[in-house]
């Protein structure tokens, strides 16, 4: 028998109670179930596990999750042993730059920029091997921008809290902390090769068939004055 080290991301209902792990020798099965683990409590489910009864620690692996009822969750894409996600490397990196991020949040909005990044449905379905070290930091900028915008705008009347990197104090110096998210961001967009403006050529407008003439045009108030 072999040992793996498997992480993923826990669901975000509230009546889980197990998780079951599968082992194949190709991505495309067929694939057997090896090893059981209790799930933990709601929120706070178990994210990895150590499978100590797989086959080949390269094999195939994929989880899913069974409620109290006996009702499953649809099955995780399928990962090689000793590899690892796109998601979970970025969802690593946000913790492990701000510990107080809840690991179900981090995960979430790991996914969403991995899937707006490679234009995907699923963000799962990404190889690994394509996340070199720089789009790592600006995916990771990324998703923490994400995290702290949502803390920003579910902070409502609160007066001042402090996240990790960032300090904000939403009673004096709002402006301030919504401009290191837009740096943090900007960053980001670097890392990520995103820094590029577009020109645009508009058509000539004809106006009541040409008795008419375009005066003006502002493009920033999306204004057209006629004469």
């Amino acid at each position: 028998m072999a040992v793996v080290e498997l992480q993923f991301l826990p669901p975000d209902t509230s009546d889980i109670q197990t998780l079951h792990v599968e082992e194949a020798s190709s991505a495309d099965g067929a694939f057997t179930e090896i090893q059981t683990f209790p799930a933990g409590s709601s929120p706070e489910y178990i994210s990895s596990v150590e499978v100590t009864n797989a086959i080949d620690p390269l094999d195939w692996f994929r989880i899913r999750w069974q409620d109290s009822v006996g009702n499953f969750t649809p099955y995780s894409q399928p990962i090689q042993g000793g590899t690892t996600t796109i998601v979970a490397q970025v969802m690593d990196r946000v913790i492990l730059r701000n510990p107080t991020v809840n690991s179900l949040i981090a995960g979430q909005e790991a996914e969403a920029v991995v899937a707006d990044y490679f234009s995907v449905n699923d963000p799962y379905s990404i190889d690994p091997t394509q996340a070199n070290p720089k789009l790592l930091s600006g995916l990771t900028l990324l998703a923490l921008a994400r995290v702290y915008t949502l803390r920003l705008i579910s902070a409502g009347t609160t007066a001042k809290w402090s996240s990790g990197l960032v300090s904000m104090d939403t009673s004096t110096n709002t402006a301030q902390t919504w401009g290191a998210v837009d740096k943090m961001i900007e960053l980001a967009n670097r890392e990520l090769g995103r820094n590029y403006s577009v020109v645009a050529m508009i058509k000539e407008i004809e106006v009541a068939g040409g008795f008419r003439q375009l005066k003006s045009l502002d493009v920033s108030r999306a204004l057209i004055e006629i004469q």
